[in-house]
């Protein structure tokens, strides 16, 4: 029969592409197993869930050789709990905790917006963002990725103004010799409980649990040669990171509807984190040399 012929002459080849299919799949590594697994090959369970779903608006941080995710909206509509990570050894999603099963008050709700941190040598922090009704939280979680029971803890304040801290858009860099965390922007609330693009420099001590708003200076080197301040505009859902004594701050969302018609940022900020100002658009200006 034709079946027959074509078996016969696809010769050994079909066992081979069954076994890359299968090669191929993802796995699920168990919550609860170990992070690194490079030097031994992980219980995995072959499961519809061995990956997150497709999301936005979700948090991203790494960690060591690998990247961790939480929250984020689906497809569905529904904000999620889940804090999954990807082991770049061994190409497998883990998902780690979910705030829907776990019935733990300590553990973070559905976020989307927020901040996600890496603070060394093992802890993730996440920061405010989109509740699942809606609402900006103010609130901060934290969990230790190298204890053997991964547990999330509500992080206390012990001073300065919280409710200032209600945030979606913003940005989190943490800052090694203050030994803080840097929040910069975002979308806030304000007294008339309207929600405004922000400026602000939040800071929140990790020593002390103590809330702080940075003011930055205004000297000559913060202007242009027209006496300009070089503090950029208010913004949110923009990218910042640490570069020595600096946090760089990329794009964002900056329109004000008759004041500032520009929807989205093409440039680069530079803020001092020991001066505590921002620099002159002229520091990021090429040096070109002859010869």
């Amino acid at each position: 029969s034709k079946k027959k012929l074509l078996d016969s002459r696809r010769g050994g080849k079909k066992p081979q592409i069954k076994q890359k299919i299968q090669h191929r799949r993802r796995r699920m590594v168990p919550p609860g197993s170990e992070l690194n697994q490079a030097t031994s090959a992980p219980d995995v369970h072959q499961t519809r869930h061995a990956a997150p779903s497709a999301r936005f608006g979700h948090g991203m941080a790494a960690y060591e050789t690998n990247f961790v995710v939480y929250g984020g909206k689906l497809a569905s509509g529904e904000v999620v709990a889940e804090f999954w990570m990807f082991n770049t050894s061994s190409e497998a999603w883990s998902l780690l905790s979910n705030g829907s099963l776990s019935g733990s008050s300590s553990h973070p709700p559905g976020l989307m917006y927020s901040s996600l941190t890496f603070v060394p040598p093992h802890w993730l922090y996440i920061f405010g963002g989109n509740l699942p009704h809606g609402a900006f939280s103010n609130a901060m979680y934290r969990i230790n990725m190298a204890a053997k029971e991964k547990r999330w803890q509500k992080v206390v304040y012990r001073g300065g103004n919280e409710l200032d801290a209600r945030l979606v858009g913003h940005s989190t860099i943490y800052h090694k010799r203050s030994h803080s965390l840097i929040i910069y922007g975002g979308i806030r609330v304000d007294i008339a409980r309207f929600s405004k693009l922000s400026d602000r420099l939040l800071k929140f001590d990790l020593h002390n649990g103590f809330w702080s708003e940075l003011r930055p200076l205004q000297d000559a080197s913060s202007r242009d040669s027209n006496g300009t301040n070089h503090a950029p505009l208010e913004r949110a859902f923009h990218t910042a990171l640490v570069a020595g004594d600096y946090m760089v701050v990329y794009g964002g969302y900056l329109h004000k509807h008759k004041e500032e018609e520009t929807c989205y940022d093409h440039s680069v900020y530079l803020y001092h984190l020991t001066c505590h100002t921002w620099l002159p658009r002229s520091f990021l200006t090429p040096i070109h040399r002859s010869g």
